[in-house]
């Protein structure tokens, strides 16, 4: 069991009362002239007891909650403490955060204070913390008064909060909590209802209509996503509605070609101002391709004149074809990952590598392109 250093205490009884009689000093912060007449009650565990005020100075001993030290000094902050366990006296420095400092709490009480030690100072503490708690609970008895009834979710967390801190009633606030909570849940299915009731009602205001496709969109057999792939279909393209599912989340319709199949409600519109923008944006699109694409026919036959206007065309477009030389077909492809030749009696053949595993190759004899696998 921790003794508390009496000695020490006693010599200074009559020194603090006097001085504490006029001090009101707040229980964070420890006024120097308290410095060596105060205790202090660890408040976290472990602490180490070090034997300088810095972290990186060893420890000479591990103290735990609850432990009563006699305060000797301060240094930033760090307190130089005295610490007394089975007559042994130990002395070091700790952290100001790892200990909670007393003072008018103590006073009228050494005497006591002296004689019964470590339980004098918990039953002070557990004080203390009854006080706090019951201050705690006024608060939040006083917040949940201005909370309206219809606030379910603040409800909730105001009797959660009452059911962690006073833990004689703890059963009772977590019953309202719980009451609170079934009306929340309530309300989130009954606007979710509602929800749907106002999805399905404008989903079906589209039946028989025409409606367009405002990006890409997938086309299936059935009303979800586990539905059988048919195509997919392109921003523009046009549908007429023929039933709903009974969520409101996916259209039956039919397409020009007179497909039928399922697509989802969010992919379509009736506001032709939408599908006019996405055409716009698909033609600007095409046309800076074939921009593109006739520029780099350009630069081949400029710089390749004895190619053919057809062959530039086919390697613009990243393409090759049977009877194309090596040039060619490396100005279409790019340069091969690998290359494997094989000289026979009548010439070379010879293999270009693409891709992980040679995924894809050329096969050329003599520098001829014969053979494409892709």
């Amino acid at each position: 069991m921790v003794v508390l250093d009496s000695d020490s205490f006693a010599e200074n009884v009559s020194t603090f009362r006097t001085n504490t009689e006029s001090a009101s000093v707040n229980n964070s912060k420890l006024s120097e002239h308290l410095i060596g007449r105060k205790y202090a009650l660890t408040n976290y565990d472990p602490i180490y007891l070090r034997s300088w005020c810095s972290e990186y100075s060893p420890a000479n001993l591990i103290l735990h909650n609850n432990n009563a030290l006699l305060i000797l000094d301060k240094n930033g902050k760090w307190y130089q403490v005295r610490f007394m366990d089975d007559g042994k006296q130990y002395e070091g420095w700790i952290r100001d955060a790892d200990a909670d400092i007393y003072v008018e709490e103590y006073f009228g009480e050494f005497d006591d204070l002296i004689k019964n030690g470590v339980p004098e100072l918990k039953k002070i503490t557990v004080e203390r913390e009854k006080k706090k708690i019951k201050q705690e609970i006024y608060a939040l008895e006083i917040k949940n008064k201005e909370i309206s009834d219809l606030d379910y979710k603040g409800k909730i967390d105001v009797y959660e909060e009452l059911s962690k801190i006073d833990v004689e009633n703890r059963f009772k606030y977590k019953e309202k909590a719980d009451f609170y909570r079934d009306k929340l849940n309530q309300d989130i299915l009954e606007k979710e209802k509602q929800v749907n009731i106002e999805r399905i009602k404008r989903a079906s205001e589209l039946i028989g209509s025409k409606v367009y496709i405002q990006y890409l969109c997938d086309f299936r057999t059935e009303p979800n996503f586990e539905g059988e792939h048919i195509f997919t279909a392109n921003p523009g393209a046009m549908f007429t509605v023929i039933s709903i599912d009974n969520n409101g989340y996916w259209y039956k319709v039919k397409s020009t070609s007179r497909k039928e199949g399922y697509i989802a409600v969010t992919c379509v519109t009736t506001n032709m101002d939408i599908i006019n923008k996405i055409k716009t944006q698909e033609d600007k699109k095409k046309k800076q391709i074939e921009q593109a694409k006739n520029e780099k026919i350009a630069n081949l036959i400029k710089k390749h004149p004895s190619w053919s206007t057809k062959d530039c065309q086919i390697i613009a477009e990243g393409k090759v074809r049977i009877g194309m030389d090596m040039e060619q077909c490396k100005t279409a492809w790019g340069k091969p990952s690998d290359i494997n030749n094989t000289i026979f009696a009548h010439g070379t053949h010879t293999q270009w590598c693409y891709g992980e595993y040679c995924s894809s190759s050329l096969y050329f004899n003599n520098g001829i392109l014969t053979a494409i696998m892709n």
